[in-house]
């Protein structure tokens, strides 16, 4: 990542700055697109809070496990998030009905996207009133 922002720098025959880092971890988090941060998809801008996360403190665990093994950090923000969404016990009862078990902590991340589906409130539609006429 250095070495992207030294180029970008280079490229422009100035010292690296900020924003040469940042243009730097947008390409790591985007596969190397040269893309704004605007621009970053929600996975893409999911992983560059962690990476901003493992640049401010490299030997916080979190942060590198959370670096390192995506999937399981997802898998545990998705179960943090379906805690404030539902209570323990209907979680629970989805996943009996679903899966013959109550351990829904358990499931795998699929399983628990397909949980928050379930649990998430109904979006309602508001229906206009027609235009009045007069």
């Amino acid at each position: 990542m250095i070495r992207a922002a030294q180029g970008f720098a280079r490229r422009e025959h100035r010292a690296v700055t900020a924003d040469d880092l940042r243009w730097a971890c947008n390409g790591v988090v985007s596969g190397q697109r040269a893309t704004s941060s605007g621009e970053l998809s929600h996975q893409e801008t999911t992983r560059a809070v962690r990476l901003f996360s493992l640049l401010r403190d490299p030997e916080d665990i979190q942060s590198v496990l959370a670096w390192s093994t995506p999937a399981e950090a997802d898998r545990e923000a998705l179960i943090a998030y379906l805690t404030r969404l539902a209570s323990n016990e209907r979680l629970q009862a989805i996943a009996r009905n679903a899966w013959g078990t109550t351990n829904w902590h358990r499931r795998s991340l699929d399983e628990l996207r397909w949980l928050a589906r379930e649990v998430r409130p109904a979006r309602r539609h508001h229906t206009s009133s027609p235009p009045d006429p007069f």
